[in-house]
């Protein structure tokens, strides 16, 4: 054999050999020992031709065997028609992981709470929740998946044409993360677009949104009071909202809701709406539109954030208290920077609005990148450090 084909062969050899990459970790295969599996196909659910009510006799057959601490593995690929002119509604009521990658929830125009979970300590991962092209019958009262539970994880869920996506109320302990909510049926004259929202949470406590996007609701986010029960204590963070009717974010009461790091655009009221008492809203982006947006796409006399309180005024004039507006980028057709609006009556005190980069292109009279809308609020505001341009 000669050198050089000795050689070459001696490289043939080395090829193949690839160094181990130590900045990619090594995943063991999940052990799933001591855990019980249960897969919805074994039980029929998903089988071509199920109506909806066979769909959810299988998932209720499914669910009476589930104990506490149980897998529900369902199939990628898996199908379930939940597509009906009633209530269809699987009720996942046990402490359960719900592993969903792949599978689709087929729930049309009419599912009022097609998928309910409730009770405590359930995490659901993955799936599609898919509506109707045509709409839907009421904005308020359809609500395809339903939380009423409390230490609730929901992640990488995608819901497509549906009026409300994940609707939380009464719950303590909840995250929605990593999710997609995409509507393209929001139809002008139905209804009020209060009720349409990517994620609602309704007297929740200690509960966080982060990482999730929104396109085409009444508003991204919509956080409130429910049956007396009050909001508090909340996180909303990463979210990403386009092409709202409404709001971007509103928070229509409570207490310490965090808003962070955010990016609202494309609005036909305001960016980050907040009423009540000790938000935080930080370094969050508020536009009215994209660099690839066309300009006719504009709105004039947009509102980036307003503040205002919530309830019964106290000492005849205040109703809200110690809302921070710190270091966030405005920019767009706004005819106003930070508003301080009144609200059932009553007005906003000690707020701190700093560090904010407030610009504006309207070229309406009056514009103004802070308005208050009474004399007395301006005088417990503390108002530095802003960077305004365009006014």
């Amino acid at each position: 054999m000669l050198k050089s084909e000795i050689m070459t062969s001696i490289i043939r050899v080395a090829n193949p050999i690839t160094p181990i990459d130590p900045t990619i970790p090594i995943t063991e295969p999940e052990d799933t020992s001591g855990i019980t599996i249960l897969y919805p196909e074994d039980y029929g659910c998903g089988a071509n031709g199920n109506t909806p009510a066979e769909e959810i006799s299988y998932w209720a057959d499914l669910l009476a065997d589930a104990e506490d601490g149980n897998r529900i593995q369902c199939a990628n690929g898996a199908v379930y028609n939940l597509v009906a002119d009633t209530e269809p509604l699987i009720n996942f009521d046990k402490a359960l992981d719900i592993r969903a990658t792949g599978a689709t929830w087929l729930v049309g125009a009419f599912a009022q709470r097609g998928i309910r979970l409730v009770g405590a300590d359930i995490r659901w991962t993955g799936g599609t929740i898919s509506g109707s092209s045509e709409g839907y019958a009421n904005e308020q009262t359809w609500r395809p998946f339903y939380v009423e539970a409390d230490r609730v994880q929901i992640q990488n869920l995608a819901m497509i044409n549906t009026a409300i996506g994940v609707n939380v109320q009464k719950s303590n302990a909840v995250s929605v993360s990593n999710c997609t909510f995409t509507n393209s049926t929001l139809r002008q004259g139905l209804g009020t677009y209060f009720y349409s929202a990517a994620v609602k949470l309704l007297g929740c406590t200690n509960s966080s949104v982060n990482s999730c996007t929104s396109s085409g609701f009444g508003q991204a986010i919509l956080v409130g009071a429910k049956d007396g029960v009050p909001a508090a204590d909340l996180v909303i963070s990463r979210v990403s909202s386009y092409d709202t009717a409404d709001n971007g974010i509103y928070i229509s009461s409570g207490d310490r809701v965090k808003v962070t790091d955010c990016d609202i655009t494309r609005f036909n009221s305001t960016g980050i709406k907040t009423d009540g008492n000790y938000h935080e809203v930080r370094n969050n982006t508020v536009r009215t539109k994209r660099e690839t947006d066309d300009e006719s796409l504009e709105l004039e006399n947009r509102t980036a954030i307003i503040v205002s309180g919530d309830g019964t005024p106290e000492e005849g004039i205040w109703n809200g208290e110690g809302t921070i507006v710190d270091s966030n980028t405005v920019y767009g057709n706004f005819f106003r920077g930070v508003y301080f609006a009144v609200r059932t009556g009553g007005y906003h005190r000690n707020a701190i609005v700093t560090n904010n980069t407030l610009t504006t292109t309207c070229t309406t009279a009056g514009r103004s990148p802070v308005v208050y809308s009474h004399e007395s609020i301006e005088a417990t505001t503390t108002y530095e450090n802003n960077t305004e341009s365009g006014w």
